[in-house]
């Protein structure tokens, strides 16, 4: 199982090679479509409600 919080635990499962290139691009794709969303139109700053972690658990 692994956990993806950030940009940087995408990155360091890249470096390792523990999964394949092409399904990393589809999960940092759908992080930068996540933060797309959740950007603050009236300050164009990136800001979740609650400032707590929203990970993805790959089995």
């Amino acid at each position: 199982m692994r956990i993806i919080n950030t940009k940087q635990d995408i990155l360091i499962l890249r470096r390792a090679e523990v999964l394949q290139a092409e399904f990393l691009d589809q999960v940092e794709y759908f992080f930068l479509q996540l933060r797309y969303e959740l950007v603050d139109e009236a300050e164009g700053e990136f800001r979740r409600q609650r400032p707590r972690p929203f990970p993805l658990l790959l089995f």
